[in-house]
């Protein structure tokens, strides 16, 4: 039952934005149903190797949560910060894949000299620790040493200066250039956090005018609600004073918004 009201909702949203289907929040919210309906039927599965429903589940409850943190960029409070954690990741995620070739070439190096043995027994295995050892954590003397001195006697000089090369390269310079770039122009990403903030509370507000004013909306809604709605009435008058600083209507509005109010209405006078 869940599902289908959820469906009908996405058939609706669908209906009344043209431009929705190129945001990320679409996809996230599609592809966590879509994983929430597969789910029962992946724990059906008798095979005693299938792990199929832990890995379904795993991948419906994070996108779930991250629709969930989308959410909150509606909101006043939290939405700022929601988006600016998205414009910080899009820059570290851009600086990552210019640098992936030297990451993939670190790998490659560090499981030959360690004759794929664990963490570098694969490819794939050798990258994720690679990426791991960007955030400090290098486990020098884990990787150094060997019980078998035979077998990295020869190759130990090359793995202490891949690993020192690594070091200055990856965690120091890459790091720093990361943090760098993401937090360089922190003003200018508080105004672009503020901006996407208030489009978003624009689309949500655009969307539900939409359905409310839609033909289909009033053919589903019983009588009693629609009288209900129509019975609210919104404000065209809003009246502050600089005088009256404790009145609701002066605590309601963001102190930029009333100095501009008020310079206008100055300049106006003027």
């Amino acid at each position: 039952m869940t599902i289908f009201l959820i469906l009908c909702q996405e058939v609706l949203y669908m209906n009344l934005s043209n431009e929705y289907f190129l945001q990320l929040e679409t996809w996230i919210k599609f592809s966590s149903v879509c994983l929430a309906v597969i789910l029962p039927f992946t724990t059906r599965l008798t095979l005693s190797e299938v792990v199929w429903p832990r890995h379904v589940a795993t991948a419906a409850i994070l996108l779930s949560w991250l629709e969930m943190m989308f959410l909150l960029s509606r909101f006043p409070r939290w939405g700022y910060y929601v988006l600016m954690f998205g414009k910080v990741s899009t820059k570290v995620l851009k600086i990552l894949l210019t640098f992936a070739f030297l990451l993939i070439g670190f790998a490659l190096s560090f499981m030959i000299q360690f004759h794929c043995q664990k963490p570098f027994e694969s490819p794939w295995a050798a990258l994720v620790k690679t990426i791991v050892m960007m955030t400090s954590e290098f486990d020098y003397g884990d990787l150094v040493e060997e019980t078998d001195p035979k077998v990295f006697v020869k190759s130990l000089l090359v793995v202490r200066v891949i690993i020192l090369m690594f070091v200055i390269f990856t965690a120091i310079v890459l790091m720093n250039l990361m943090v760098g770039v993401a937090v360089n122009d922190l003003q200018n990403l508080e105004v672009v956090g503020n901006v996407r903030r208030l489009a978003k509370q624009v689309e949500l507000i655009g969307i539900l005018e939409n359905l409310h004013n839609g033909s289909r909306f009033d053919s589903i809604l019983p009588y009693w609600l629609k009288n209900v709605l129509q019975r609210k009435k919104c404000r065209s008058k809003f009246v502050i004073r600089p005088n009256e600083t404790k009145s609701k209507n002066y605590k309601a509005l963001p102190s930029h918004i009333r100095e501009a109010l008020f310079e206008k209405a100055q300049c106006r006078r003027k």
